[in-house]
């Protein structure tokens, strides 16, 4: 079975290109990883006892993934609507693919040689909310992104999924020439 299901492309109805132009100049409020301690505005207090975070915690130690404030290669940047670029984009965005109701979006970015390894994301899911991500950035070689066993590569922009779970495994690594961006929905 399939974790994912391909949902459309969405390049027609959103300037990706032009929200990644002001991204770029901006400095992300959230750069993770949280399972390395930090906390800001955008992370509860329950999530540091969460069986997501506790589980992802004991993978990347058994491993040995570490965060680049602690000499690894882990480290992702997080940007929000309203904060980051216009809530219009994800109005658009689920309008677009008829999503009845979400929780919460970002856009995350992984610099070159920086990782988002295995983790499943740590929050509170309300009743019948689905996970959605979309590849915003041009496909370059070197930008990966992986959902259990299924791996992204070479996407063209504006391809969305949404996830059979929002506590799918997942990570991204960019060992491209260029920041790798992802919209996540849930």
């Amino acid at each position: 079975m399939n974790t994912t299901k391909f949902l459309g492309n969405c390049k027609d109805i959103i300037d990706w290109d032009s929200i990644i132009k002001d991204l770029l100049d901006q400095t992300a409020p959230t750069i993770g990883p949280s399972t390395a301690g930090g906390k800001d505005k955008h992370t509860p207090e329950y999530l540091s006892n969460s069986k997501q975070f506790l589980e992802t915690k004991k993978l990347w130690d058994e491993i040995g993934y570490k965060s680049v404030e602690d000499g690894g290669s882990a480290e992702w940047h997080m940007f929000y609507p309203t904060t980051n670029f216009d809530q219009s984009v994800i109005d658009r965005f689920v309008e677009f693919y008829n999503i009845e109701k979400y929780n919460s979006c970002w856009i995350s970015m992984i610099m070159p040689g920086r990782c988002a390894p295995w983790h499943v994301d740590q929050y509170k899911v309300l009743d019948n909310i689905k996970r959605y991500h979309c590849h915003i950035g041009e496909p370059e070689t070197g930008h990966v992104f992986m959902i259990e066993d299924e791996y992204y590569t070479n996407v063209d922009k504006g391809n969305a999924y949404s996830w059979n779970s929002v506590y799918a495994w997942h990570a991204g690594f960019n060992a491209g020439r260029s920041p790798k961006f992802l919209l996540n929905l849930y």
